[in-house]
């Protein structure tokens, strides 16, 4: 009898062991490619090109580093619930007045906007955007004309 028990045992653990594996595969932004950092003083376009390249790849440390402080833990929430990102899009950048944004009169501000097809990671939209055709946009922003481009803000579609 004890035999038996054991063997159950073993056969639920063994189930368990599956479920987990099973529920990784699902769940896990598998892939973890390294997207390169565009050079300072690459265009505003080109970096929310990046952005969605390294959101795709999902490199959520390059990700982060395109944002903004105030949007890194944003890019972060985005690059672990992104299953993936097809024909990826990006257009001009439009010239925004500061004064719309509430950031220093001084800085340069750009939308960006993006298309993309959108799957997302199995039990991890955040509501936000249904799966697939999808049009949306970036601001960003610099402090100077030689400083490096930030994302500050996404949903602009």
């Amino acid at each position: 009898m004890t035999t038996v028990f054991r063997g159950r045992t073993a056969t639920r653990s063994g189930a368990g062991v599956v479920l987990v594996v099973t529920a990784a595969a699902f769940t896990w932004p598998w892939g973890f490619d390294k997207v390169a950092m565009p050079a300072d003083g690459t265009g505003a376009a080109e970096v929310v090109a990046t952005y969605l390249a390294a959101l795709n790849a999902h490199d959520c440390d390059t990700a982060a580093a395109l944002a903004a402080e105030s949007f890194a833990s944003i890019a972060r929430e985005w690059c672990g619930d992104v299953a993936s990102l097809g024909d990826i899009r990006v257009g001009d950048g439009v010239d925004e007045d500061p004064s719309w944004t509430g950031l220093p009169a001084r800085s340069d501000v750009v939308s960006v906007p993006a298309t993309f097809d959108l799957d997302w990671l199995w039990l991890r939209s955040d509501g936000s955007m249904p799966e697939g055709a999808t049009a949306w946009g970036y601001r960003l922003t610099r402090s100077a004309p030689e400083a490096p481009w930030r994302i500050t803000d996404n949903g602009l579609g």
